[in-house]
């Protein structure tokens, strides 16, 4: 039996809910709050003393956001652990039958340490979001400003131009290492991810270890990421001593287990364990056809999430019903690209961003 690591993926991806639908109130609050009285006298000065306000109630919204995300992953990592025993458990005692009964404890001050890990990545998560968008806020009305004074562009206009700007580049938490932008969703569902694969991989290695095994085989699976690809099959020693094999570390060190991966690990008997392992990665010359068709379907919910924050930070009904079309549009091309992959893919509705209403006012206008 094997760790499948997947297992939790929905519950990930509850989170991923959370953050989303909380993106998009944002947005929309903020939208709201500068498009309200934009054409009167005053509106900058106006708008520049409500600032505290609009830092409070978004405050309020991420304190709400960290105590829902709090109620999921509390007990689902304990869970993870605690399953990746029992699997362990299970493929020790089909390598000897002696072994009849789950004797190691859950490590509960390994499990808090890893909650501990996220819970902090997530409130400094929540931090950075914050004030991207008390930035945002003040970014828009100085933009705003600043085409006015040209003469030759109303307020409403101008703010609607700096609020699509803001609405496509989204409300990020993090930048890595690379320089790529995580949106809010996006990086928490990561975070979430990368938690349940520490709590499986560590209740399964901290299992098998007390049964005296050190080495372990990485699982195979069709179109799976190059990162992955070239360590499929790859036996590891979990301590990292056997000299033949690589460390289970530097297989995480090379990207393995990353979030959404779907490799595991099982107990490597030598000798008697089926397959054919080997004892280091290999290069893979190109990605498959099922990795790339998985990476447009993500494209196409970007794109999909994208005109979804047009749609909260419309200033016109008008800019709200072409948002809203290019949302239907995305969504079509989604499905068109499910049916016609060359391998099964589903459709996550999670990562297309929340719900969205369409307001009276757009929804008499014209398709």
């Amino acid at each position: 039996m094997a760790i499948p690591v997947g297992e939790y993926e929905s519950l990930a991806r509850q989170v991923l809910e959370v953050y989303n639908e909380a993106e998009l109130t944002m947005i929309r609050r903020v939208a709201r709050r500068l498009l309200k009285g934009v054409n009167a006298p005053g509106w900058a000065e106006r708008k520049l003393s409500e600032t505290a306000q609009v830092h409070r109630q978004l405050s309020e919204l991420l304190a709400a956001l960290a105590k829902n995300r709090g109620k999921i992953t509390s007990d689902t990592l304990e869970t993870a652990y605690a399953d990746a025993q029992k699997w362990c458990f299970a493929d020790a005692k089909a390598y000897a039958q002696s072994i009849s009964i789950l004797h190691i404890a859950p490590n509960s001050a390994k499990v808090a340490d890893i909650l501990s890990d996220l819970n902090r990545r997530l409130d400094a998560a929540d931090r950075r979001i914050l004030r991207q968008c008390d930035d945002a806020y003040a970014d828009v009305i100085a933009d705003a400003s600043a085409l006015v004074a040209t003469g030759s562009i109303t307020y409403r206009e101008a703010v609607g131009r700096a609020l699509r700007d803001f609405a496509d580049k989204g409300i990020s938490s993090f930048v890595d290492c690379s320089g790529r932008t995580w949106q809010m969703g996006t990086y928490a569902e990561m975070a979430v991810l990368t938690a349940i694969t520490q709590a499986t991989v560590s209740g399964y290695t901290d299992t098998m270890q007390s049964y005296g095994y050190d080495l372990a085989m990485i699982s195979s699976h069709m179109d799976a990421c190059p990162l992955c690809e070239a360590w499929q099959g790859v036996v590891v020693s979990v301590s990292g001593t056997n000299r033949r094999y690589p460390s289970l570390d530097d297989a995480y060190a090379a990207g393995v287990f990353h979030p959404r991966c779907l490799h595991h690990i099982s107990i490597y008997h030598e000798g008697i364990t089926h397959g054919t392992p080997r004892s280091r990665p290999q290069a893979v010359q190109q990605p498959s056809e099922g990795y790339t068709a998985r990476s447009r379907q993500r494209y196409c919910e970007r794109q999909i999430r994208r005109y979804k924050r047009r749609q909260a930070a419309a200033a016109t009904p008008e800019e709200e019903r072409e948002a809203f079309n290019m949302v239907r549009k995305w969504q079509r091309i989604t499905r068109q690209h499910i049916q016609s992959a060359p391998t099964t893919l589903l459709r996550h509705y999670d990562r297309e961003g929340g719900r969205v209403k369409l307001s009276d006012a757009a929804r008499k206008m014209k398709k």
